[in-house]
C-alpha cells in the first residue's frame, strides 16, 4: 500500500491478512473481511482513515477503542485478537 492510501482488497496487510472485501465505512475507520493467509482464519480488520492519521485525537481514540474492545469478554462483543500498523503507518485492528 502507498503512502496514504486507503487499504483495498487484495492487499496483505503485516505480511500475513489478505483483505477481501470492504464491509463498512464510518466516520474514523473502515472495516474489511480479511483471511489470515497461513491459518486461513477468516478476520475482520478496521483501519482508521488515512485522512485521519495525523489528526492525534482521532489516533488516540482508535487506540483507546482497541485497547478498551480486548479486555471485554462477552459471546456478544467481538473479540480483539491484534493490532499494527501497515507499512505507512496506518493502524489497524484485528478482530
Amino acid at each position: 500500500m502507498g503512502d496514504l492510501v486507503q487499504p483495498r482488497p487484495g492487499d496483505i496487510v503485516d505480511g500475513k491478512y489478505e483483505l477481501v472485501r470492504e464491509i463498512g465505512k464510518g466516520g474514523m475507520g473502515v472495516v474489511f473481511e480479511a483471511t489470515h493467509t497461513r491459518l486461513g482464519q477468516r478476520v475482520a480488520l478496521k483501519f482508521l482513515l488515512p485522512a485521519d492519521l495525523n489528526d492525534h485525537e482521532a489516533l488516540a481514540r482508535f487506540e483507546r477503542e482497541a485497547g478498551a474492545s480486548a479486555t471485554l469478554t462477552s459471546p456478544h462483543i467481538v473479540r480483539v485478537i491484534d493490532v499494527g500498523k501497515t507499512a505507512n503507518g496506518l493502524p489497524f485492528i484485528v478482530m
